[in-house]
């Protein structure tokens, strides 16, 4: 059998999308499907998606890549954006040009539709039907964020009645990142997205929370089609070949991204009650745009504070397991965990976790297992939690307070049992048969 699956992110690329696309094309090739894999050319110094040696080589006939470029308009986005990046990061200027600046950009990124890599859309529908004409294909996956990929599916499947799995990283119509849209542009996803839902033979979303908003927005006709499969790609042992072994001063670590709707200036205003003491650090891993890292200096915290850059998966494993504390911000608007949380979950140390609103998933989860403290995203509140974690170190109490045994439920095998499950759902007829079985996410070969 053959499955053409489309997806921006891929391996060797990093991040949570495409360790789930990978394992997911993996599972796939050990039951014997032959993948055809659509995914988006990236130059290698590009700083996001680095080449991680912890990734092996797979040379595996019955997986093949071909890489496709954003094209023209791709590239226009990028330049527009790096703009929009130097402008926020800068310091010149008058308050009133950079609120004009900011007012442009927004508008720009509401015409961008269904996402800014919409440039991608043109040269993945080519390759897509390239293939189909060379192939006959059994089944058509495709994952977004971004939603672009779903866009192509639907383009490159419709009139073929070759069956249709969508899988959701994260929601589209009602993301919390997209709320402040006008109405038009709201109503405009949504009519989309509607049309394509319909024809979408299995739908996947990564969190219990998001399939309700899925069955309140789109209705209950979904009910029978729709599967939860939490975006956590990794296995527990990947964790416990590195051993903990932590450091005299008392270590708090943040290992992702910052982005508009989860920003750390509470965080770091809040850590200002430490900035005397030579005994604590604050580890910040990821791409950290600038003004974060000047609002750091102009707090005064630079003497605790280390920015460490983009880390290979190893060396962010590696940090993980030897931090006394692991900080997280959650998502507003009650659908969506950050990725970071299963791996916290699986370095199994203590979280203080900044919950996003008062329905915020990925809280209730530290809650509900007893993996750390919740705060509001308030400076008092966070600084109450940090002192009370850093007083539980200082009289050696702070792993006795919280629960970290293994939680195989969120790491591989079981992480794509929704997608089994939706896989066995679209072949019914047993053309699909056997458990899941899935292996590290790999780097494929690529063909042109």
């Amino acid at each position: 059998m053959k499955a053409l699956l489309i997806t921006y992110h891929f391996p060797p690329s990093l991040g949570g999308c495409p360790l789930r696309t990978g394992a997911f094309a993996r599972s796939l090739v050990e039951q014997d499907w032959e993948c055809h894999v659509i995914a988006a050319w990236i130059p290698p110094n590009h700083p996001v998606y680095k080449l991680d040696s912890g990734i092996a080589e797979y040379s595996d006939k019955r997986l093949s890549v071909y890489p496709v470029s954003e094209g023209v308009l791709g590239r226009v986005s990028q330049h527009f954006r790096r703009r929009q990046e130097a402008n926020s990061n800068g310091h010149s200027g008058s308050a009133k040009s950079k609120s004009s600046r900011s007012r442009a950009a927004t508008f720009l990124k509401q015409l961008v539709f269904p996402d800014p890599k919409i440039g991608w859309i043109p040269g993945a529908i080519r390759q897509a039907r390239a293939l189909m004409r060379k192939h006959r294909f059994d089944l058509i996956y495709s994952f977004g964020y971004p939603w672009s990929c779903h866009v192509v599916a639907h383009a490159i499947r419709n009139g073929t009645g070759i069956p249709w799995i969508a899988d959701y990283g994260d929601p589209w119509t009602f993301n919390p990142e997209t709320s402040h849209y006008p109405w038009w542009r709201r109503k405009l996803d949504f009519l989309v997205e509607s049309k394509l839902l319909r024809n979408a033979a299995a739908v996947v979303v990564s969190t219990p929370e998001t399939r309700a908003g899925f069955l309140s927005m789109f209705g209950d006709e979904l009910n029978q089609r729709i599967y939860v499969a939490p975006v956590a790609q990794f296995y527990s042992a990947e964790y416990d070949v590195i051993p903990s072994v932590l450091p005299r001063h008392f270590q708090i670590s943040f290992t992702g991204m910052y982005d508009s709707t989860r920003q750390p200036y509470s965080f770091y205003d809040a850590a200002k009650v430490f900035h005397q003491r030579s005994d604590l650090r604050i580890c910040v891993a990821g791409i950290i745009g600038k003004k974060y890292e000047e609002y750091v200096r102009t707090q005064g915290l630079d003497s605790i504070v280390c920015h460490v850059g983009r880390l290979h998966r190893k060396e962010t494993v590696h940090l993980q397991r030897n931090s006394h504390v692991l900080l997280s911000f959650g998502w507003p608007g009650g659908v969506q965990v950050p990725c970071k949380v299963y791996e916290y979950f699986a370095a199994r140390r203590p979280i203080l976790h900044i919950a996003g609103d008062a329905q915020d998933p990925a809280a209730n989860l530290v809650r509900k297992y007893r993996r750390g403290l919740v705060v509001p995203n308030d400076p008092r509140a966070i600084a109450d939690g940090l002192r009370a974690l850093y007083e539980l170190w200082t009289v050696g109490r702070l792993e006795d307070q919280f629960e970290l045994w293994r939680l195989d439920d969120f790491c591989l095998p079981r992480s794509l049992d929704g997608l089994k499950l939706a896989v066995d759902a679209v072949f019914p007829s047993g053309r699909h048969s056997g458990e899941t079985s899935v292996s590290e996410p790999v780097t494929a070969p690529t063909q042109s």
